[in-house]
């Protein structure tokens, strides 16, 4: 249902059409770019897990809990605590304190746990 109704966008853009949105190097080009690698699903299948295999090699040498403790540490620096990109099971943010306003406190909440729709 998704693909079907995502068809009729198909073209809409102007990237999609191949008309120009600015001079080559300028931001409007460097969104169109964008935008057709974005949509090139060809490209992206053949790819295939290239891209995500140094992931996932890093994730296949963990070998138990403070390997996994520290991969969530280097994901939160790398990937940052808050935020769409944020791709790890917890975030970790300074704050103020909600019962002393005058100071701050470390906040640990849970963070990218969500899955994508399995029928996509």
């Amino acid at each position: 249902m998704f693909n079907h109704a995502r068809r009729p966008l198909r073209g809409a853009h102007p990237a999609d059409r191949r008309e120009r949105l600015g001079r080559a190097g300028s931001d409007g080009q460097r969104i169109a770019d964008y935008y057709k690698a974005f949509m090139d699903e060809a490209a992206i299948e053949a790819r295939g897990i290239k891209p995500i295999q140094p992931e996932l090699d890093r994730i296949a040498k963990i070998k138990d809990a403070t390997g996994v403790a520290m991969e969530f540490a280097v994901s939160a620096r790398r990937l940052g605590g808050r935020g769409a990109l944020n791709a790890t099971p917890f975030q970790t943010v300074v704050g103020q304190d909600a019962r002393d306003p005058t100071s701050y406190i470390g906040h640990i909440s849970q963070g990218g746990l969500g899955l994508p729709d399995r029928d996509t």
